[in-house]
């Protein structure tokens, strides 16, 4: 788990409590923000750090922004955040080239199509 700050000040770690989104999936939860992303490869960030141009982001409608900010709303240690952390890189960084794709394409050995038991994990990786 995430460590957070619960709402008396405490830092916990594994608490699930409201964790799970009324979404089933990232692809649902991105759907409803009317947000779609690079296709058929998407960057993703596996974390909370990542860096934007300015003009990346102020390339996004406002509307959106608020949108994401709405569904993250919900609590500190959700779901959605999980979402919207996986959806940094597709949405701010620069679309990858065809030569790009074909690159990484041709390096994968497979594609991670098991879950983590918590449903997190890197499902959808490509794995050299």
């Amino acid at each position: 788990g995430v460590p957070h700050s619960t709402s008396d000040g405490r830092r916990v770690w594994n608490d699930s409590k409201g964790f799970k989104s009324p979404f089933k999936n990232l692809g649902q939860w991105l759907e409803s923000l009317d947000i779609s992303l690079p296709s058929p490869l998407t960057p993703v960030c596996y974390g909370g750090i990542f860096a934007a141009k300015q003009t990346k982001i102020k390339s996004i409608p406002k509307v959106k922004w608020e949108a994401i900010a709405k569904s993250l709303s919900r609590g500190d240690n959700i779901e959605e955040g999980y979402f919207a952390e996986r959806t940094w890189a597709g949405l701010l960084s620069a679309p990858l080239s065809e030569e790009e794709q074909w690159s990484i394409i041709g390096k994968r050995s497979y594609v991670n199509r098991v879950a983590a038991k918590d449903g997190g994990g890197r499902l959808g990786a490509l794995v050299k």
